[in-house]
């Protein structure tokens, strides 16, 4: 990112008041990255206390199935964006620690083909308004659900992806 240090990044950030978690992270790689993506599922999720303004902070990873591939970097946000692939990143001395333990949460999802989380749209207590209830939908337990006219159908389930898993990341300028 523009501000800040000069190691790589995953492209992220806040999600909007009403946005869904999944809506977020499709929107926070076009803005910084300018790829169009589809959510796929949630691979793991950081907790951080005392974060900004004294307050407790949760970042959720997702992983994305890119819908396109040219990169256009968000000038206000981002010094450099560059496909990497994920054993690369992880082995970087410019990635924090934190960073590389969230790779290697990515891809040791991609190499057992454990499915991660994905969300599904259920509705709620007041029957007005509906809730995203994220986990392991697509067993068999939960396959009935998904027939209740309630529920909508699950969001984009974790698909099969061929070769070395690729991470769009950013760099912040050299100071």
């Amino acid at each position: 990112e523009r501000h800040g240090a000069t190691e790589w990044k995953l492209p992220g950030g806040l999600c909007d008041v009403g946005e869904d978690l999944s809506a977020a992270a499709v929107r926070e790689v076009r803005e910084e990255t300018g790829v169009h993506a589809a959510f796929v599922a949630f691979i793991c999720f950081r907790e951080m206390h005392g974060y900004n303004f004294g307050r407790d902070d949760l970042y959720f990873v997702a992983l994305l199935r890119p819908l396109s591939s040219e990169i256009q970097a968000c000038e206000r946000e981002i010094a450099a964006c560059e496909w990497m692939p994920l054993t690369s990143y992880i082995a970087s001395d410019r990635v924090n620690p934190t960073n590389k333990h969230i790779a290697c949460s990515v891809k040791a999802c991609l190499d057992s083909g454990a499915p991660g989380v994905s969300g599904i749209r259920v509705l709620s207590y007041n029957r007005q308004s509906y809730n995203t209830i994220y986990g392991p939908f697509n067993n068999a337990a939960c396959s009935t659900l998904r027939e209740q006219p309630e529920v909508d159908k699950p969001l984009p389930w974790y698909e099969t992806f061929s070769g070395e898993a690729v991470c769009i990341v950013s760099e912040a300028p050299r100071l």
